[in-house]
């Protein structure tokens, strides 16, 4: 058995046990006429929570290639009531990366990492892998945007390198760094194909920014790489900062964690 065969059959598996443990009652549904051979749910009433046939999620419990898609897990990890340590195991076997946990709608930070992050003299931050801007403190405001006061659908950092005018000027080497901006997002978007927050970005920034368009037209793809942002600061004077990036923070996969510090210059 393939490796890929092994990972998918732990994936059928795993959610059988999930559906064992829960009861027609404890998902909503009535309790059915007939009395059941095995505990749990059927997979019926799972595909029915989950919005999907039967057969369909059948064969994901025998293991079956069916190229599963993240959105109908999602449905699925709903369905079966998982928490997060349990929707992460699920999402990892379907090797797809789990979204961190979220409070009314937003996405927390841990309170060690925000607490990191404002402490910082230089700027950092802290985003997902859209690039949305989580977490930032009084530096990166002053070098990147002012996060606080501008809308939560713009606190974006791809959308600020694109957008932001202000931005612009103040990043001596945009022009530079850009190819790079626009093939690394390219290639997140590849690996998150079908997010429809992805497509909707995408689409805004095709429309509003030309040079973004010309950048993606291009379909280049750049993993990160660290790299030096050049500001002008009082007087003209030019500042160089290194960037240094962190993932995986608390098993989070989703939040990277980035700060900027002054290059070091040889005497």
């Amino acid at each position: 058995m393939s490796s890929q065969e092994q990972r998918l059959k732990a994936l059928g598996n795993y959610l059988k046990s999930c559906r064992a443990r829960l009861t027609p009652g404890s998902v909503g549904l009535p309790p059915g006429y007939t009395r059941r051979k095995t505990p749990g749910l059927r997979r019926e009433e799972v595909a029915q929570l989950a919005g999907v046939s039967t057969t369909w999620y059948t064969w994901l419990e025998q293991g079956r290639d069916i190229h599963v898609s993240k959105q109908v897990l999602d449905c699925i990890g709903r369905a079966l009531r998982l928490n997060a340590d349990e929707y992460a195991h699920m999402m990892n076997l379907a090797q797809f990366q789990a979204d961190p946990p979220a409070a009314n709608g937003k996405l927390l930070i841990p309170q060690g990492l925000q607490k990191i992050i404002e402490d910082l003299a230089y700027p950092a931050m802290a985003v997902n892998r859209r690039t949305d801007v989580l977490a930032w403190n009084k530096a990166a405001c002053s070098y990147f945007a002012d996060f606080p006061t501008i809308p939560d659908q713009e606190r974006n950092m791809i959308w600020q390198w694109f957008t932001n005018s202000a931005f612009r000027l103040r990043l001596a080497n945009w022009e530079e760094r850009s190819p790079y901006a626009a093939a690394l997002f390219r290639g997140l978007c590849d690996m998150n194909a079908g997010d429809p927050q992805f497509s909707r970005l995408v689409d805004d920034l095709l429309q509003t920014s030309p040079s973004f368009k010309e950048h993606w037209t291009r379909h280049e793809v750049k993993q990160k790489s660290g790299g030096v942002l050049e500001f002008v600061g009082l007087g003209g004077k030019k500042q160089s900062f290194e960037v240094t990036s962190f993932m995986n923070i608390n098993g989070m996969e989703d939040i990277h964690f980035f700060v900027l510090t002054p290059c070091v210059t040889s005497g």
